[in-house]
């Protein structure tokens, strides 16, 4: 092998690297999708955790819980939503996530159970560590737990 064939062994590599990148490349975006996922899942499950523990007390019962929220590799962490307003809606009993690739994910207390902020709407979190206060309350006529931040 001389000199002489080496032209054609970087053009051989070259041609066998530029058909591979796209495959790597959509691999480490579907591995840190599923990385970001599973941070994200545990954050909820601990939060959830946090609040049937709050629930099997009594009204006035409160506990905190500080969570890590953020993406991973090329995924990013959008947004957490937890809750919502006190009425005839759905998103009062919903908690979940969403991620940088438009993957989103929504749980609930079983059984369902209302979820509101302080001022009566949906605690938003975006990316960072928050320290949340989980609070079993009534307001007005509802049984409820309270959310927010510390």
């Amino acid at each position: 092998m001389g000199i002489s064939d080496m032209p054609m062994q970087l053009l051989i590599g070259a041609v066998i690297l530029s058909l591979s990148a796209p495959l790597f490349a959509s691999a480490y975006e579907d591995l840190s999708e599923n990385i970001a996922d599973q941070e994200a899942g545990r954050a909820v499950s601990s939060l959830i955790d946090t609040m049937e523990t709050v629930l099997s007390g009594d009204e006035g019962s409160r506990l905190r819980i500080t969570i890590e929220l953020s993406g991973f590799g090329s995924c990013s962490f959008e947004r957490m939503f937890i809750g919502g307003p006190l009425d005839e809606g759905s998103d009062m009993y919903i908690l979940g996530y969403e991620l940088g690739t438009g993957l989103s994910r929504s749980y609930s207390l079983k059984p369902p159970y209302p979820v509101t902020s302080a001022d009566g709407s949906t605690l938003i979190l975006t990316a960072g560590t928050h320290t949340i206060s989980v609070e079993r309350s009534r307001i007005g006529d509802v049984d409820c737990l309270m959310v927010g931040l510390q």
